[in-house]
């Protein structure tokens, strides 16, 4: 079987790596969080220590951590779910997660899946995780971050010429997400074969 690679994205809070998590229990896929990937990548310039100070990069230095992790990612064998973010927001800038050089040097991206949740889910479970340095957003705010990261998710989609799926993640229902989940992988993977 070829490589085949999904792209999941969401808003921050939306929950996509822990449904991720549980999901890839049974997945025959490897799961790789990009932002882990740019943390290490980041730490070894010198340019970081926590995850959070990733998009208060220049562009320039974040590019350069983007493509380096990039180079770590296409050593990856087999079937990849890669956890990352369509956008990359602070103080109202936002980077593209995957611009087209991504999206050109990854290859095999079969899918994307955006994993989102009401907006009042995405402001409780921020608040209710103190492993992340977060801005504090208000709804306005949230709601404009999912708009751009739709359109970066649609441009995607269009580009490639592959399927964008959306899957809300609603509170207290991980387990039926996870399910959708499961779903969507495996009609990406079948269709690949």
């Amino acid at each position: 079987m070829a490589k085949s690679i999904i792209l999941v994205a969401g808003s921050p809070g939306a929950g996509k790596t822990t449904v991720l998590k549980e999901a890839g229990v049974s997945l025959d896929c490897k799961i790789v969080n990009m932002g882990t990937t740019m943390l290490e990548v980041g730490q070894k310039l010198g340019y970081v220590t926590d995850r959070d100070q990733i998009r208060y990069l220049s562009l320039k230095k974040f590019n350069e951590v983007r493509n380096k992790a990039l180079d770590e990612i296409e050593k990856v064998a087999g079937n990849i779910l890669i956890d990352t973010h369509a956008s990359v927001g602070e103080n109202g800038r936002y980077l593209p997660g995957f611009p087209v050089s991504f999206l050109n040097k990854l290859g095999h991206v079969k899918g994307l899946i955006y994993i989102d949740a009401p907006t009042k889910d995405i402001i409780e479970r921020r608040s209710d995780d103190p492993s992340r340095k977060r801005e504090h957003d208000d709804a306005h705010t949230i709601d404009a971050q999912r708009l751009i990261n739709i359109s970066m998710l649609s441009f995607a989609s269009a580009y490639l010429n592959i399927p964008l799926y959306v899957v809300i993640n609603r509170q207290d229902s991980l387990r039926k997400t996870v399910a959708e989940i499961k779903g969507r992988v495996h009609e990406v993977l079948g269709a690949s074969d």
